[in-house]
């Protein structure tokens, strides 16, 4: 497309400077009269400038971002939620992204999931720093319970210990005939214990474990087909997208680092000034020829002129 826009650029140059096929004449050409050659050069140099501005301008264009959209309302998401305020079975708050909690404190977050559709059965690892928390209960009668007849079994592990940083959270619904739920809703409702002063990511995304990278452990959402649900990579996992949330021991949040997926933080980039530069520049050469090819064209004065 970007070649496509060029060839055009540089057939309306030659079109108004009178050289391209099946373009009119110039008018040099309809008065008959021998172009000179700075006024040739001076064309020629305003055309390269001309066709390097809007080369510049198309790239531009054509690469230039825009600001993140948010997510459709019939997108599918998963993600941890650092205060259960807001959050029922059914029915999600504000999403929160840290909580600021004491040493020793027992407190919960929630796993979620938005817009979904017939979903059956369900697992997540929470990846955290054991060394500052560890999840000491887990209620998954949740989203999946909220339907009159449904039998959730818990698929979870035990609790505790699970000192490895990795928490397996899990539920299927056995109800016969299957009826799969959908919505947005609390999946499960984790209680976690802070061991010590420091600050730590809860994140259910998919992990590499042996470096291979293919990751060996993830989400996984079954539709009620039997078929995976938002996978489409064919790992078995779902793709996201992901929130995270961040757990502050002895500390409050402000300047908390998370590992959640970049949420646009502004849809300016770097290179995007890159090519405003290269546009100036451009504009500049442009000046430049055009007073180049002026001066050329500028007749000379000799001796028996004065």
């Amino acid at each position: 497309m970007l070649w496509y826009h060029l060839f055009n650029l540089e057939f309306i140059a030659n079109t108004t400077a009178g050289g391209g096929r099946g373009s009119p004449p110039s008018a040099l050409a309809v008065a008959g009269g021998t172009p000179d050659r700075s006024e040739t050069t001076g064309v020629r140099m305003r055309t390269a400038a001309s066709l390097l501005s809007g080369a510049i301008l198309l790239l531009a264009i054509t690469l230039l971002p825009l600001p993140p959209a948010a997510y459709a309302q019939d997108e599918t998401a998963i993600g941890v939620d650092a205060i259960t305020e807001g959050n029922t079975a059914t029915s999600l708050g504000p999403h929160d992204s840290c909580v600021s909690v004491d040493k020793g404190e027992t407190f919960d977050v929630d796993i979620f999931i938005a817009d979904v559709t017939d979903l059956l059965a369900w697992e997540a690892y929470l990846a955290y720093d054991n060394a500052v928390v560890q999840v000491v209960d887990r209620d998954v009668d949740m989203f999946q319970a909220a339907d009159p007849g449904s039998s959730v079994f818990n698929t979870s592990e035990s609790v505790p210990p699970n000192e490895d940083g990795l928490f397996r959270a899990g539920g299927t619904d056995l109800i016969d005939p299957p009826v799969g739920d959908s919505g947005s809703g609390v999946l499960a409702r984790l209680t976690l214990e802070a061991l010590d002063t420091g600050r730590t990511t809860l994140s259910i995304e998919p992990i590499d474990l042996d470096e291979d990278p293919e990751p060996d452990i993830g989400p996984l959402l079954r539709h009620i087909n039997g078929k995976i649900i938002g996978d489409t990579d064919g790992d078995s996992f779902f793709d996201g997208p992901f929130s995270t949330a961040d757990v502050a021991v002895g500390t409050d949040c402000t300047g908390a680092v998370s590992a959640a997926s970049d949420d646009g933080g502004g849809w300016w980039s770097w290179w995007m000034t890159v090519i405003i530069a290269a546009g100036a520049g451009a504009a500049l050469l442009a000046a430049v020829a055009y007073r180049f090819s002026s001066k050329a064209r500028t007749p000379s004065v000799g001796a028996g002129d004065q």
